[in-house]
């Protein structure tokens, strides 16, 4: 135990594209805050980095970074470790340390830090080491990510946390054994319907998702000595006290009242006088469990000459035929009407481009800027669109040591497979099955890759067969080839 966290159980392999510097980077471009040069190169350090899966993939999407790695648990550095030397990836730096002593080491100031499942999981006297090593460590004009337990989301469910919490306390034992007869307990509970963890749907829905998942996740989400969902106004105000401002929220969708609210309640939203205010409201209205907010060390400034988004380049790893103009986010049905949008994605699919070339196409030239540029926040806020890095395209080599040491490693274990992509400056998740067309592809090429995956079925006792509506194996891979991001992946476009 060291600054009162556990580390006899190793966190679960996990990315989380959130942590691009790109996507927070555009939410300054579009709120108007100062942006960083990432182009030129940065620095990078997140606080807590796991088993450093997110932190390098981000390294490798962007070679011309500088990224550190901070976790207190050893097997969680060696782990990140070998990782990061098995893919070859040389521009990260990982660091067993206390948050504590962080300060004291010969450290660069940083243009991102950020915080993933951090802030609600340690103590107060953390809390505030955290806010002295943003306040000396970040640059101006930086931005700090920082995600944790929300209210009023969590007021129903927190005691489930206590349910599981209480019945191993003082229990000898390794944190998955603590675990184990917390999960006993909690499941005793559901299995005799008692009102606690059954009467509501949200709650009855949490405990059926702690139930089945992974224990070592269990473990660090619920198992902590400290644990502390906030209100929003509550990490505003900590992170106002080092001089840092409000950006925005991720996912994109949620910083739209069209998005993400109700109809009836857009007006009244849009009479509220502060961000603060706007932000606290539309927490009571979703109810939400969990917040991932970007800060700024700096303040909000008029739109330069170019305008919101100059400089940013906006591409997708779509194809045209993936592309959707109806869905729904937070219950609510968008629909991305008129004939602008398909426009936009007829210019985007599976390509990036500045958004000021899109500003002067010839195909856009009916259209006012201001419609372009909300058309194209619509489609960056609907996932199918996002900010990328730019620089010319890299001709297609095959795939990189890091995405096909991911694949060798994950396919046989995980439901997906991250992989790291230049193009979009960070990273993408493969279903498996895609995943394991993508690496078929690499190892035998277009005509061997449907006998390549029936030969790794059998050598990992696998039994693969086509799909419903497929004739053949052969005929499903070659059908969903047409919607891989292959030339991002560094494959040729079959």
């Amino acid at each position: 135990m060291s600054s009162g966290y556990f580390c006899d159980a190793e966190y679960i392999d996990y990315f989380y594209d959130g942590l691009s510097p790109w996507l927070m980077d555009y939410l300054a471009a579009i709120r108007g805050f100062p942006r960083t040069d990432l182009a030129s190169g940065f620095t990078y350090c997140e606080l807590g980095c796991g088993t450093g899966l997110s932190l390098i993939i981000h390294a490798a999407a962007n070679p011309g970074g500088r990224f550190y790695g901070v976790d207190l648990n050893r097997d969680h550095i060696q782990r990140a470790v070998q990782t990061a030397e098995a893919g070859q990836v040389t521009n990260v730096i990982f660091l067993e340390e206390d948050f504590t002593r962080l300060l004291d080491r010969d450290l660069p100031r940083f243009d991102v830090i950020a915080l993933h499942g951090v802030w609600s999981w340690v103590s107060p006297a953390i809390r505030r080491e955290l806010q002295g090593f943003i306040s000396n460590r970040l640059q101006p004009g930086g931005k700090v990510y920082i995600s944790y337990n929300a209210l009023p989301g969590w007021g129903q469910q927190a005691p489930i946390r206590q349910i599981m919490a209480a019945q191993v306390e003082g229990m000898d034992g390794s944190t998955l054994d603590k675990v184990a007869k917390g999960l006993a307990h909690l499941k005793l509970l559901a299995d005799a319907g008692a009102p606690s963890v059954t009467s509501s749907p949200q709650v009855k829905a949490l405990v059926e998702h702690i139930l089945t998942a992974d224990p070592r996740y269990i473990a660090h989400e619920y198992f902590t000595p400290y644990w502390e969902p906030f209100y929003f106004q509550q990490v505003c105000a900590d992170m106002k006290r080092i001089g840092l401002n409000y950006l925005g929220c991720l996912p994109v969708a949620h910083n739209y009242g069209a998005f993400c609210l109700p109809r009836d309640l857009q007006a009244f939203f849009e009479g509220l006088q502060t961000r603060e205010l706007y932000e606290t409201h539309k927490d009571l209205v979703l109810n939400t469990v969990f917040r991932r907010d970007v800060y700024c060390l700096g303040q909000e400034q008029p739109a330069g000459e170019g305008g919101r988004m100059e400089g940013v380049i906006l591409g997708s790893l779509k194809t045209r035929e993936d592309f959707q103009f109806q869905f729904e986010v937070k219950a609510n049905a968008v629909t991305l009407d008129g004939v602008l949008f398909p426009q936009l994605a007829d210019l985007l699919a599976s390509s990036r481009v500045a958004v000021e070339d899109l500003l002067r196409h010839e195909s856009l030239a009916g259209y006012p800027r201001e419609e372009i540029l909300q058309g194209l926040e619509c489609l960056v806020a609907s996932g199918q669109v996002v900010p990328m890095a730019p620089g010319p395209q890299a001709p297609p080599s095959g795939l990189s040591p890091l995405n096909r040491h991911l694949l060798e490693r994950d396919l046989t274990e995980a439901q997906g497979v991250s992989l790291a992509c230049p193009e979009a400056g960070g990273g993408i998740t493969l279903p498996q099955g895609d995943a394991l067309i993508l690496y078929g592809l690499h190892e035998a090429g277009p005509e061997g890759v449907a006998a390549w995956i029936e030969d790794w079925g059998r050598r990992h006792q696998r039994e693969l067969a086509a799909g419903e509506g497929f004739a053949s194996l052969e005929e499903q891979v070659q059908a969903r080839v047409r919607h891989l991001p292959l030339a991002q992946l560094g494959l040729s476009v079959i």
